[in-house]
């Protein structure tokens, strides 16, 4: 069946040129441009040493401080109406892209946690969960005969991963993150300004939930080419999300010095 072109609102039409527009003022663009140079004094760093210092995840961590001001400041002059609060964790049950720095830094940011080896556990089993029910996808698309893409059974294993409510390893019983500064990227840029109970996959309305682009510029991908390059300069094999990433990097050389 094929399927048909999924048409944009109105609301997520106009946010997307004020976006656009809010990209290109200096007041914004300016925390943007200081986090890349803060990945590329990191990656300069470690291109030296070959290992993660002290120093590099200070500069790691005032890179995240300032995407987190950009965010905050593309998002107010924009005049993004944000529906996501505190508390507020529908979206938590993804098992979000990372790259491999990130997962890195995040099993450091568990490992100093009192319940840090639980949670690293939870994201092992889930990790290994989440692989089954992809091999099972692609055996059955391989038994059907069905022409798939790696990344379409890929992306139907995820739909399928948050309509089961797997709850992310890191998140606390209070329904907020336990590493919340160690959060990566994709979890920084998801934001929705739709009904909240829209969020859940469960609902109906799951499907057509409105959420703004506010990480797709040539710019905003240098930053990520960045942190693709420090985990390509550190040896570390790309994850494709969250959980594998943890499962993958929690016993990583780097994270035993």
């Amino acid at each position: 069946m094929k399927r048909l072109p999924v048409v944009e609102s109105q609301l997520l039409t106009e946010l997307r040129e004020r976006i656009a527009s809010a990209r290109a003022q200096p007041e914004v663009a300016q925390h943007l441009e200081r986090a890349i140079a803060q990945l590329d004094e990191a990656l300069a760093q470690v291109q030296r040493a070959r290992r993660v210092s002290a120093a590099t995840w200070r500069a790691l961590d005032r890179a995240y401080e300032a995407v987190d001001r950009y965010l905050d400041a593309l998002v107010r002059a924009a005049e993004v109406p944000v529906r996501c609060g505190p508390g507020c964790s529908a979206c938590c049950t993804e098992a979000p892209p990372v790259h491999a720095i990130e997962g890195l830094r995040l099993a450091r940011a568990l490992l100093a946690r009192d319940d840090g080896r639980d949670r690293v556990q939870r994201a092992v089993e889930q990790a290994r969960s989440f692989q089954t029910l992809l091999l099972d996808r692609m055996s059955l698309a391989g038994a059907g005969g069905r022409a798939k893409t790696r990344s379409a059974m890929y992306r139907e294993t995820q739909k399928a991963w948050r309509r089961a409510r797997n709850n992310c390893p890191i998140l606390g019983e209070d329904g907020r993150c336990s590493a919340y500064a160690a959060r990566p990227l994709a979890c920084r840029v998801y934001v929705s300004v739709d009904e909240p109970a829209k969020c859940d996959p469960r609902h109906p309305g799951f499907d057509t939930l409105q959420r703004p682009a506010l990480w797709a510029s040539p710019r905003e991908r240098a930053l990520e080419q960045r942190l693709a390059a420090i985990g390509a300069a550190l040896g570390l094999s790309p994850t494709p999300n969250l959980q594998w990433a943890v499962a993958q990097l929690h016993d990583h050389a780097e994270l035993r010095r």
